[in-house]
């Protein structure tokens, strides 16, 4: 069974064909354009799949809260204007005529996790995603925790600065308004008034006592929900994703900062950076619709 796996992101679209090993071959990648809102992102990955007619279904990772039933999207935040409510899953299948699965994407990408990366041999992890937004999920005994309403991991949204910074959410003070990539460029640019990438950040970083400083006050924000989430939920690991987890020295200092503020019983925590890095999100969606489609529930 060949899976067309795409993972919606807030500024791109990545996809590709994946078999049964995991394997991704065909891949492609296309920028979101979030800004033009729900309709056009049904449109691209309408488009997307009808260039591969050799797929038996579609598994979908999307950024949103996703009704996995239907493949809606039950609730999105104006990063993608208009999003809440689209009927993903069924617009897709009716345009392609075949069996499509959608689901949230930072739980996709636990779950991508859970099947061909390190969570294959954790008994518990927690899975946090930083970059335009911050977005979490918590995987145990190989089940990935939903919650009632499928918001489970909602972790970007946890209130640390209550009154602080305005989130895309509409609310105040949320994590990550503090600690995600667009809060640490945001940052940067209230203080410098350069608009750069965060890889030509680290490249400038030694040298540039401005951008330490923010880069100190960023990690000290990501250092504080993570203790905090594994208070909260005591897994045996931590492993986040996203572009900026690509740079050594975010997850060595993290790693450091995280182990000094816990208590001794949960300094042994792993905190590691995804193996699987941007192809989490797609190796996950394949997942879900390959057990939905070959008759498995997933637990």
């Amino acid at each position: 069974m060949n899976i067309l796996a795409l993972d919606i992101g807030g500024t791109a679209i990545k996809y590709g064909l994946c078999d049964e090993r995991g394997t991704l071959t065909r891949r492609g990648e296309c920028p979101t354009q979030a800004q033009l809102g729900g309709r056009h992102i049904v449109q691209t990955v309408q488009r997307i799949v009808e260039e591969y007619p050799e797929a038996d279904a579609v598994g979908i990772a999307t950024a949103g809260t996703v009704d996995t039933r239907d493949g809606h999207i039950v609730y999105a935040t104006d990063n993608i204007p208009g999003y809440t409510g689209t009927p993903l899953g069924q617009l897709v299948s009716q345009s392609c005529g075949k069996p499509v699965c959608v689901e949230n994407d930072v739980h996709a990408a636990a779950l991508g996790e859970l099947a061909w990366g390190d969570g294959q041999k954790l008994h518990s992890f927690l899975f946090l995603t930083v970059g335009t937004g911050i977005g979490g999920a918590f995987v145990s005994e190989g089940q990935l925790h939903r919650g009632f309403r499928g918001m489970a991991g909602y972790f970007g949204h946890m209130p640390v600065h209550p009154g602080g910074r305005l989130c895309t959410c509409g609310q105040r003070g949320c994590f990550e308004a503090y600690a995600s990539t667009t809060a640490l460029l945001n940052r940067v640019r209230e203080l410098t008034g350069d608009s750069i990438t965060g890889r030509a950040l680290f490249a400038r970083i030694v040298a540039d006592r401005v951008l330490q400083e923010c880069f100190e006050q960023w990690i000290g924000e990501l250092t504080s929900g993570v203790v905090t989430l594994v208070n909260a939920y005591d897994p045996e690991a931590v492993i986040l994703g996203g572009g900026i987890m690509e740079q050594p020295i975010v997850i060595e200092v993290l790693r450091s900062r995280v182990t000094e503020q816990l208590p001794a019983l949960t300094r042994n925590v792993l905190i590691r950076a995804s193996g699987l890095g941007n192809s989490a999100g797609m190796l996950g969606a394949a997942y879900m619709a390959r057990r939905k489609f070959s008759g498995m529930e997933e637990g």
